[in-house]
């Protein structure tokens, strides 16, 4: 045997290290695939978990660097460590760049790659190792041992060079944003303890001086310290997700609240108001021109409010009140809308019908919903006396796209996504909530699609409203 057999005693902590390692990685890793509840948590906890992975990695690599009693095997076993390093260096300045929330060519691109390039003269001939053994004798403190280790080669230097070079600069980073944020001290004494090791480690690997290596115990406080830092912050922000969830589930119950009021208390004064008028307007019909145009108003302005209320009643209950889900015909609901919209309020409109996707699979009572808007919308906004729609469907990207089409006053390119907002106008010129497009646009958010206004020049106005199927 190449190794004293007590060279045996320094490997089984590695084990214990590997082990460690391999368990913060699958947890940090599993984090990043659930944690949602803040932009930076995936990307912040997917690079943690895969250094914790390279470290793992690398601390078995050096279970069996102090096991192995050939020469050959251990070489192999350094080159194994050596490359682990890479990989380490590379997913801790990725990680770092996401913790400082820094953007940086250099280190998100340039740092990662040109560190990536050194990987493949790990193992490739001479440029890390020379195939001659070099005793080496550590010491620390009483204890001492010697081991055979290769000897390295030109690129190692460089390569070392390179590293330590970094480490200083993204330790001057790490030290102005602890600068700023004492309360976590203990994560900056972590984080100088693991650059001191891989300091030392550099040094011992080229010679410089004698001692043990120690970046495994580096790695060890800085993988601990950082684990109850994320999880802490894992911790916050569940709790500020419960605080916010709460928060909505009593701004849900006043806005149930609100439509109830809306839907119930503002409407029956309003209906009483309209059979006072009619009374008034049947029981009097002597009365002045200007009595007549009084009443003539408040009969319109009791309409408009009750017609406001209707859709701010239904704009608020889209998201609150679960859809059904069904096979619906777009040939009978369109022939049932324009049945019941036509006939009372514009009996010369004419409708083109190109329904391509006959059969939708989805909630009845949104596309409802957003077809008797968008139709009711666009013929509103037709010349009076030339109201003209055409209404399609095709299936499009495993959807519905519906679209409505008029020849009407057209939608500036500045108003296309303004329209869709509650209570926007266009124009005071013809009469209506406000609500209509609103309602379109969330309730087709609702099922999961998207509405918008097709860019066209005027005359005219093309929406489009893209539905999935279930």
């Amino acid at each position: 045997m190449l190794w004293p057999s007590h060279i045996r005693l320094i490997s089984l902590p590695s084990i214990v290290c590997c082990t460690l390692f391999l368990w913060n990685a699958l947890v940090y890793l599993n984090f990043a695939r659930r944690a949602r509840m803040r932009e930076d948590f995936p990307e912040k906890y997917f690079y943690f978990g895969f250094t914790s992975l390279a470290l793992a990695l690398y601390s078995f690599g050096t279970f069996n660097l102090y096991s192995s009693d050939q020469l050959f095997v251990a070489t192999f076993w350094q080159r194994w460590q050596l490359a682990c390093t890479i990989l380490i260096f590379i997913c801790f300045v990725l990680f770092s760049v996401k913790h400082l929330q820094i953007r940086s060519f250099y280190l998100e691109k340039i740092l990662p790659l040109v560190s990536l390039l050194f990987l493949p003269f790990v193992f490739i001939g001479e440029f890390f190792f020379h195939p001659v053994a070099v005793p080496k004798k550590f010491i620390i403190f009483s204890y001492s041992t010697q081991i055979l280790e290769a000897d390295i080669g030109p690129v190692a230097i460089v390569y070392f060079a390179w590293l330590l070079a970094n480490l200083l600069y993204l330790a001057k980073l790490y030290f102005r944003y602890y600068e700023k944020h004492r309360g976590r001290s203990f994560l900056f004494v972590a984080l100088i303890f693991f650059m001191a090791a891989a300091v030392n480690d550099i040094f011992v690997a080229s010679e410089s001086y004698t001692f043990f290596y120690l970046l495994e115990w580096g790695f060890v406080i800085y993988i601990l310290a950082w684990s109850f830092q994320l999880f802490d912050d894992y911790l916050a922000a569940l709790q500020e997700v419960v605080n916010k969830t709460e928060e909505v589930q009593g701004l849900n119950e006043e806005m149930n609240f609100l439509v109830r009021t809306i839907s119930h208390d503002f409407r029956a004064p309003l209906i009483s108001v309209q059979g006072f008028v009619q009374i008034l307007q049947e029981k009097n019909p002597e009365d002045s021109a200007k009595s007549k145009d009084f009443l003539r108003r408040i009969g319109n302005n009791a309409d408009r409010m009750l017609d406001l209320l209707e859709d701010l009643s239904t704009y608020l209950k889209i998201g609150r009140v679960s859809h059904d889900d069904s096979e619906v015909n777009l040939n009978a609901l369109g022939d049932e809308l324009w049945d019941l919209l036509v006939p009372r309020r514009f009996p010369d409109a004419v409708a083109e019908w190109d329904l391509k996707y006959p059969v939708w699979h989805g909630s009845e009572k949104r596309l409802r919903q957003i077809l008797m808007n968008l139709m009711e919308n666009a013929l509103k906004y037709s010349n009076k006396g030339k109201e003209w729609v055409r209404i399609a469907s095709r299936d499009e990207k495993g959807g519905l796209l519906l679209t409505v089409e008029d020849r009407g006053l057209g939608v500036p390119e500045d108003c296309r996504e303004k329209v869709f907002e509650p209570f926007f106008r266009q124009t005071n010129e013809v009469p209506g909530t406000g609500l209509g497009l609103a309602i379109v646009k969330k309730a087709s958010e609702d099922l999961g699609g998207r509405a918008w206004i097709d860019s066209r020049e005027a005359p005219g106005t093309l929406v489009c409203v893209w539905l999935p199927t279930k």
